[in-house]
């Protein structure tokens, strides 16, 4: 009699607790899900359009020198080069006047980026702290050439370096675009970024281009004559939102598990 008692209880309790199981899990798969998705929300595009990008440099204007800064939602821009000087500025392609003193691609007619004077130009995440990385999936890119001509060099490549945390790095190159038979330079697609590098993050990513010398190495101290033009970036950044979202949906979750449990 005991026994049956007992095994009728145990049923109940075990109903009972299936029944506040079943709505806890269904809630922690919700609010995974959720995580992932807010996890994966991080694609950002840089498409040089925005004011800031306008007003960002030391002097408030489109002209960018050495050791400018430009915080662009999650990532921080930094400006570089061996030299002190101009290295950069944003070009408004449908301007035909905005590109001054050189050729710059003529298949574009939004704004765009266009280093020069064999400067680079890097991007890291905006908190040194956060150890999530980067992954730049995509970009236009194209030729740069100064009116004056570009000497003993000739056209060479864009020059991607990803560095790791570790002080470690990978080094891609993509050969510029040839001229159209008009002369005039082109922007391309990049496409497959992401799949050379393995899907990795890494601390920061760093663009500049490489000039053919007459020994036909492929240098990036090429007189300053070293140029290229960059637009609509795709750039993978891990949003920080996401893990703050997931820890309130299971301070919740632990809330209502123990009022269920009461």
């Amino acid at each position: 009699m005991n026994n049956n008692n007992t095994t009728a209880v145990s049923g109940r309790v075990a109903t009972r607790c299936a029944r506040a199981i079943r709505p806890w899990s269904l809630s922690l798969f919700g609010a995974v899900a959720l995580f992932a998705s807010q996890a994966q929300a991080g694609v950002m595009q840089v498409d040089f359009e925005q004011q800031q990008w306008l007003y960002g440099s030391s002097y408030g204007d489109a002209l960018y020198e050495a050791g400018d800064l430009l915080a662009h939602k999650n990532v921080l821009f930094s400006f570089g080069s061996l030299d002190t000087g101009s290295v950069g500025s944003i070009v408004d392609g449908s301007d035909p006047y905005n590109c001054y003193g050189m050729k710059c691609p003529t298949n574009n007619g939004s704004s765009y980026y266009a280093g020069v004077n064999d400067g680079w130009l890097s991007m890291s995440q905006k908190n040194p702290a956060n150890l999530h990385g980067l992954r730049l999936l995509s970009l236009d890119f194209g030729f740069v050439e100064t009116l004056a001509g570009l000497g003993s060099y000739a056209a060479g490549k864009l020059v991607l370096t990803a560095n790791r945390f570790d002080g470690s790095f990978v080094q891609l190159m993509k050969d510029f675009p040839l001229p159209d038979q008009l002369g005039q330079h082109q922007f391309v697609r990049w496409n497959d970024i992401d799949n050379q590098l393995g899907g990795e993050r890494f601390y920061a990513f760093s663009l500049n281009a490489c000039l053919y010398d007459l020994n036909g190495e492929c240098v990036r101290e090429a007189g300053k004559k070293g140029s290229f033009a960059i637009d609509n970036l795709s750039i993978d950044v891990p949003e920080p939102a996401g893990i703050a979202v997931f820890a309130l949906a299971f301070a919740g979750l632990l809330l209502n598990r123990r009022r269920q449990q009461q």
